[in-house]
């Protein structure tokens, strides 16, 4: 075996689980996303207001509409309208942004526990990083949406 092939083999051999993590991760996430997409919580709903903003009026705010904090709803604004601008104006560019910093959030904490840890301790923190609170407010908000969607349903 040459020692490019052997590199490369290293390299599946070191991120074949976190390949599979991540793809279970949009796996689950993307059947969350069909069935409770339609439904934005308060702050989903301010920062996708504020990406209409800046798509429709060219506006760019700093903050978060009526408070004085939190920029990093404004870096969501603009990753959202970037996202609305080639999908169009729908909830599941919200929900598209979510998953994506998720996953960016998934690859970081691995590469950062691999290289200051070990491998071991990096499978673990990730696997621990997907059964903890992300994935589970997701849930909950994900059944209080379906349970939403199941009263339209009835009602109408």
């Amino acid at each position: 075996m040459s020692i490019i092939s052997a590199r490369r083999f290293n390299l599946f051999q070191r991120y074949y689980f976190l390949v599979v993590v991540v793809l279970l991760r949009i796996l689950l996430q993307s059947l969350l996303l069909l069935k409770a997409a339609k439904f934005l919580n308060t702050d989903e709903s301010t920062v996708g207001t504020m990406a209409i903003d800046i798509l429709e009026h060219n506006k760019h705010p700093f903050y978060i509409y009526w408070q004085v904090y939190n920029g990093a709803a404004s870096l969501r604004a603009h990753l959202i309208a970037l996202v609305m601008f080639f999908i169009g104006i729908t909830p599941y560019a919200v929900k598209l942004i979510c998953l994506f910093l998720d996953i960016c959030i998934m690859i970081i904490t691995y590469k950062f526990t691999a290289k200051w840890f070990s491998q071991r301790v990096a499978k673990l923190t990730i696997l621990l990083y997907i059964v903890t609170p992300p994935l589970v407010m997701h849930s909950i908000t994900s059944l209080i949406s379906l349970w939403h969607l199941s009263e339209d349903q009835s009602e109408g």
